[in-house]
């Protein structure tokens, strides 16, 4: 994902809400998000190249979900798949703060990275080039390829918009998914400087990413209610396909 927006108990229906938007090259391939064999506890969508997933859910209420981290330097392909990671955190045998300090002694395995992940009302994240291992406080936040909440342009709007559309009973996914897709650039004197010039900055600081080969390729929603029914919305740009996902906690 390069945009995550998440709400942890600011809504009165809705415990756990998170809207997403993955950037990704448009010709690596992909497979729209599916219950994952051979168990079926896993929801996301697949990483055919790495065989990995940027969101994933599982029926226990887990989510994970994952950012690269922009700083301009060249990544090592030595390392392994950041991809795994939001799978790791849903299969874990530990707890999700035992998991997070695990992650946190091993995380120069990885190239840069932030991982959101853990399950109703505990979740953490992990960021890897600062070093960062925080718990998530109650209210809005948002996460792009720096650190939690940093005030980048994309961030700062995202979080107002969610502020604003929890104040609806029932949140629409339409309302949401014309947010997602706003492709305005940021003005210059509001942009990062994450050493990857000024051009770069620039077509990279919209809610949607258009660039050549490059942009987003998909939105997701997640909402999951106070007694643990979740719904899980994925549309790709591409194809406008949309998929739904309801299910129960622990429900088979």
């Amino acid at each position: 994902m390069c945009l995550i927006l998440f709400a942890l108990d600011a809504h009165p229906r809705y415990r756990f809400v998170l809207l997403a938007n993955r950037d990704e090259f448009y010709e690596r391939p992909t497979q729209a998000a599916h219950w994952w064999p051979p168990s079926g506890n896993v929801l996301a969508g697949k990483d055919l190249q790495a065989q990995g997933t940027w969101l994933a859910v599982s029926r226990e209420g887990r989510l994970g979900a994952i950012t690269n981290f922009r700083d301009g330097l060249k990544e090592n392909g030595q390392r392994k798949s950041r991809g795994a990671l939001p799978l790791e955190s849903l299969l874990s045998q530990e707890d999700a703060r035992r998991f997070g300090e695990r992650l946190m002694a091993e995380r120069e395995n990885y190239n840069g990275f932030n991982l959101l992940f853990g399950q109703y009302p505990d979740y953490f994240c992990v960021n890897h080039p600062k070093g960062i291992f925080s718990k998530i406080e109650k209210g809005i936040h948002g996460l792009s390829n720096a650190t939690l909440d940093e005030d980048w342009p994309k961030v700062r709007r995202g979080r107002a918009f969610v502020a604003n559309w929890l104040k609806a009973d029932e949140p629409d996914w339409s309302e949401a998914l014309r947010f997602m897709r706003q492709d305005g650039m940021a003005p210059d004197a509001e942009l990062p400087d994450t050493r990857i010039g000024l051009d770069m900055e620039r077509k990279l600081s919209p809610i949607f990413v258009k660039m050549n080969g490059y942009g987003t390729r998909t939105t997701s929603l997640y909402l999951e209610t106070r007694g643990g029914e979740s719904t899980f919305r994925e549309h790709t740009h591409a194809s406008g396909a949309d998929l739904g996902f309801r299910f129960e906690r622990g429900q088979p």
